[in-house]
C-alpha cells in the first residue's frame, strides 16, 4: 500500500485531451432504426399510397436511420427550430452499395463518414447549425425487401430461404435506379420524416410544410452518388443540394481509364509508393497470364486458376469468353487497394508501397522466376 515505507507517492495521471469529435458522437446509441411505408412502383399510376385503406397501392417497409445528434437540444424539444433564425438542414446518406446498413452508418462507416458526418459535426459545433442526419436503405437491400404475396417474411433471410423461387426476372422488376430515385423523393416528402421536425408528431399532410422548409442535401459515393446527383437533377424542388463522390454517371462498357490510374499508382513512387520496376513486374505477370489463357492448355490454365483461387478452375474460365476477360481485367489485380490505399496501415501487403516492395524484393532474389 502507499503507506508502506519506501513506497513512492501515487502520481496524478494526465487528463486526456479533448478530441475533434466528442466521445458520445462515436456511439450509435443515439441512432434510431425506423421504417416507413414505401410505394413499390412509383410509375404504375397516380394513386396516393398514403391514403388510409387504399388497397390498390402496394407498399413495402423501407428501413431508414436517424439521429438528432447535431440538433440543439433546447430546440429539439420544441420541434426543430423551424421558426428560429438558426440554420437547419437535413443530410441524407443514400444507400445502395457496400455492406448492409446498420446504425453505424451515421457514426462511422464506408458510406458517408468522410464528408457527411464530418461536415455535420463542423456545421453544428463551429457554425451553430442544426443538422438532422438520415440514411435510407436501398430497396431490395438488407431489411428493405418487398414482401412477396403478402408474406410476413422479408429481408435477406427471406431471400436466402426462397432463392430458387425468387430466381425470376419479374420478382426484381421494381429494382431500378429510377425507382430508387423516387424512393428518395417520397421519403423526404413522407409524413414519417416530418415527425423529426415536429417533436415526434406525425403530420397527416404528406407534403408537409416543415419538410419543405428544411433544406435536404443528399450524399453518396459510386452508385449511391449517382442516385444522389440524379435526385437533385430530377427533383430540384425537393433536393436542395447533392454530393456525388466518384459517381460514374457516364457509363463506359470498356473503362480503360480506371486501369490507367491503377498503373499510375503502381508506377509512380511519388504518389503512393509504387515504382517503375513494380509496374514492369505487374505488366509482365499480366502478359504471362494472358498468354496461358490464350494458349488453351487446360493444365496450364488450371495452374493459373489455382494461383488466383478461381472457383471452378479452368472449366469456369473457359466456359465463357466474358469470364476470361473479366478475370484478366480485374481479379488479377484485386488485392491492390488502389481506391482505399492506406499509407499508415500496419499489416503485411496492406497498401501499394508494401506490395510493390515485396514483389520487387522477390524479383531481385530470383530474376528468372515468372512474374505471375
Amino acid at each position: 500500500s502507499p503507506e508502506q515505507k519506501g513506497t513512492p507517492p501515487v502520481q496524478p495521471q494526465p487528463q486526456p485531451q479533448p478530441q475533434l469529435q466528442l466521445e458520445e458522437e462515436f456511439s450509435k446509441s443515439d441512432v434510431q432504426t425506423l421504417t416507413f411505408d414505401q410505394r413499390l412502383d412509383h410509375f404504375s399510376s397516380q394513386i396516393d399510397c398514403h391514403q388510409e385503406d387504399n388497397d390498390e397501392c402496394e407498399t413495402f417497409k423501407q428501413r431508414y436511420f436517424y439521429t438528432s445528434r447535431y440538433v440543439h437540444k433546447e430546440e429539439e424539444k420544441k420541434g426543430v427550430g423551424i421558426n428560429t433564425n438558426r440554420n437547419t438542414v437535413s443530410f441524407l446518406c443514400v444507400g445502395g452499395e457496400g455492406p448492409s446498413l446498420d446504425p453505424s452508418v451515421l457514426v462511422d462507416s464506408v458510406h458517408c463518414t468522410g464528408d457527411m458526418i464530418e461536415l455535420a459535426h463542423k456545421l453544428h459545433h463551429e457554425q451553430n447549425w442544426n443538422v438532422h442526419m438520415f440514411s435510407l436503405e436501398h430497396r431490395y437491400y438488407g431489411e428493405s425487401f418487398p414482401k412477396k404475396n403478402k408474406s410476413q417474411k422479408q429481408g435477406e433471410a427471406y431471400l436466402r430461404a426462397n432463392e430458387k423461387e425468387l430466381d425470376r426476372v419479374d420478382e426484381y422488376k421494381y429494382l431500378s435506379s429510377r425507382q430508387a430515385v423516387r424512393d428518395i423523393v417520397a421519403f423526404i416528402n413522407s409524413s414519417e420524416t416530418s415527425q423529426h421536425f415536429n417533436n415526434g408528431k406525425i403530420s397527416n399532410n404528406n407534403n408537409n410544410n416543415n419538410n419543405n422548409k428544411v433544406r435536404w442535401i443528399t450524399f453518396g459515393g459510386s452508385y449511391p452518388g449517382m442516385l444522389s446527383g440524379w435526385s437533385r437533377l430530377l427533383h430540384p424542388d425537393v433536393v436542395y443540394g447533392a454530393v456525388a463522390n466518384s459517381a460514374p454517371v457516364q457509363a463506359e462498357a470498356d473503362f480503360r481509364k480506371y486501369n490507367d490510374h491503377v498503373s499510375l499508382d503502381l508506377g509512380e513512387e511519388s504518389l503512393v509508393g509504387g515504382s517503375k520496376k513494380c509496374l514492369d513486374i505487374f505488366e509482365s505477370g499480366h502478359a504471362e497470364v494472358a498468354a496461358i489463357l490464350e494458349g488453351g492448355d487446360v493444365d496450364e490454365i488450371n495452374k493459373v486458376a489455382s494461383t488466383f483461387d478461381v472457383c471452378g478452375g479452368a472449366t469456369m474460365l473457359l466456359k465463357d469468353r466474358k469470364n476470361l476477360d473479366f478475370f484478366v481485367g480485374y481479379p488479377v489485380l484485386f488485392p491492390i487497394e488502389v481506391q482505399s490505399n492506406d499509407p499508415t496501415c500496419d499489416e503485411p501487403l496492406c497498401n501499394v508501397q508494401k506490395i510493390c516492395d515485396a514483389i520487387v524484393d522477390e524479383h531481385k532474389a530470383d530474376p528468372h522466376k515468372p512474374s505471375m
